[in-house]
């Protein structure tokens, strides 16, 4: 029993192993905190036909604390990076290892010209002048091999298609793509 429970579990599955006409419907695959010892599990449950033919309900749970607990941890670091990039006066964003923009931060979309909807999404080229494109590809490598780039000079580019100078400094923080 759960610390407070008098009865069966409100989060119970078993009512949802059975299909309406008595067949086994597809495995129930959730997950729970345990009240007692604070550890999170996935749990898997299925109905199953027991030696003696009666329909019986089998349990799987894999103590899944530790991904909980780096989920929890990656949300914050997340947050705490998010609330850093808000603040600077520089152009800050987050890019994926194909070039598209998954994150940027305000002054990246002052300074730049573009709806915040419309950054998302973008390919990092998009931001500097066609000239410059081979520039950039070249220190887009560099940080996919974990190399720093600093002062990468192009000539970058607005919405509205006017252009001005600017200074590329970057390093790279490599997270699953």
């Amino acid at each position: 029993l759960q610390t407070g429970q008098t009865g069966p579990c409100a989060f119970c599955t078993s009512g949802r192993l059975l299909n309406p006409d008595g067949t086994f419907s597809a495995p129930v695959v959730w997950e729970f905190q345990n009240t007692v010892n604070k550890k999170w599990y996935e749990c898997r449950d299925r109905a199953i036909v027991w030696h003696d033919g009666r329909v019986a309900r089998l349990e799987i749970a894999a103590d899944m604390t530790r991904r909980k607990q780096a989920e929890e941890a990656s949300k914050k670091s997340d947050e705490y990076f998010r609330t850093i990039s808000e603040v600077l006066p520089a152009s800050v964003y987050r890019i994926s290892s194909e070039g598209e923009v998954l994150y940027a931060a305000s002054g990246c979309r002052e300074l730049f010209n573009y709806s915040p909807d419309k950054v998302l999404g973008m390919n990092f080229t998009d931001f500097v002048m066609p000239e410059d494109h081979g520039i950039v590809q070249d220190a887009f490598q560099r940080l996919l091999v974990g190399q720093p780039v600093h002062n990468v000079e192009v000539t970058a580019r607005r919405s509205d298609g006017t252009s001005f100078f600017a200074s590329i400094n970057a390093v790279p923080v490599l997270r699953n793509g």
